[in-house]
């Protein structure tokens, strides 16, 4: 199992904070994406994939080793279903975070690929925040 590319992970919590502030959201029993829109001249200048983060609290799971299986699972799904067969939605996109919620560890791998795909065909393109 190959992982995410670094340069697609968000790696400082002030993305993190950014994306959850200024956003566009979907929400799923399992988790909640967050979403933040590209600048304009950006989004049509080339086309760029978004940066992802991936949130697991410790009040989901107190466990780690957890925790950081369902983020692999997650990790996996965007990098081998997610990122090739929605990159022209994703380029839209600055930064996506995914917050993982209890209900995600006991839902089986395959419902979770079929959720996520339905996630990123449902989140809405265009912006409150212009």
């Amino acid at each position: 199992m190959s992982m995410l590319k670094k340069s697609l992970r968000l790696k400082s919590s002030r993305q993190f904070s950014q994306t959850l502030r200024n956003r566009q959201r979907y929400v799923d029993r399992c988790f909640a994406v967050y979403a933040l829109r590209r600048p304009e001249q950006a989004a049509t200048a080339v086309s760029f994939l978004p940066r992802f983060g991936l949130i697991v609290s410790k009040k989901t799971e107190k466990r780690a080793v957890r925790r950081n299986r369902i983020k692999r699972q997650f990790r996996e799904i965007l990098r081998t279903q997610i990122i090739p067969e929605y990159s022209a939605r994703l380029s839209h996109w600055q930064t996506v975070v995914i917050i993982i919620r209890p209900q995600a560890l006991n839902t089986p791998f395959d419902q979770l690929k079929l959720k996520l795909k339905q996630c990123f065909t449902n989140l809405p393109i265009s912006s409150l925040n212009k």
